[in-house]
């Protein structure tokens, strides 16, 4: 029996070297953001008193606030991102690092698409700025990581006690002294026993 002439063609072994560069170089640059995130102080806590959020993730949120919010923004930002920090002692686990994964995408991750070596907290207020621009109008698979971040930065501002002085906004209008309003459905379904 006659065995097959296994024949090494330039072919094959430049095939063979692309899909080994792709894959080598894929390894590297996923490991290079792991060990840039993680040896960046980024699991220590901020001097804000944070809780649950690290001190990357707050740089992260503080760029987009300043970014998104834009230049007219007149509030305490420290109040926003310890606003955030609680809003996140409430959510469920997986919706948390959910979130933490969409931090980590924007600081290493999407600079990184778009052409930049630098971190997002660490690029200039108008490259932050083509960096969201180009993300809400981008890839269809990254819009929804703007939109996201975009509700989270304009919830935590809108409801935030100490940004309401800013819009014009006196706070809420009921106060403890009014009585509850009778439920009419009450009568109907329990009557009262005189």
């Amino acid at each position: 029996m006659a065995q097959p002439e296994l024949s090494f063609t330039r072919r094959r072994f430049l095939k063979g070297s692309f899909i080994g560069v792709g894959f080598g170089v894929g390894i590297v640059a996923s490991s290079t953001l792991c060990v840039r995130h993680f040896w960046s102080s980024g699991s220590k806590r901020p001097l804000l008193g944070l809780e649950r959020l690290s001190q990357s993730e707050a740089r992260t949120l503080l760029a987009l606030f300043l970014t998104i919010l834009g230049p007219s923004f007149q509030g305490d930002i420290k109040s926003l991102i310890l606003f955030v920090d609680g809003f996140t002692k409430n959510l469920p686990n997986k919706s948390f690092w959910e979130l933490r994964g969409a931090f980590f995408l924007m600081e290493h991750l999407v600079p990184l698409l778009q052409g930049h070596i630098s971190r997002f907290s660490e690029l200039g207020e108008i490259k932050q700025i083509e960096v969201l621009h180009s993300l809400e109008n981008g890839q269809p698979l990254l819009r929804p990581l703007f939109k996201g971040l975009k509700e989270l930065c304009y919830f935590a501002y809108y409801v935030s006690p100490a940004s309401w002085s800013a819009i014009g906004y006196a706070g809420p209008q009921v106060t403890q002294n009014v009585a509850p309003v009778p439920d009419p459905y009450v009568r109907l379904i329990a009557p009262r026993v005189s």
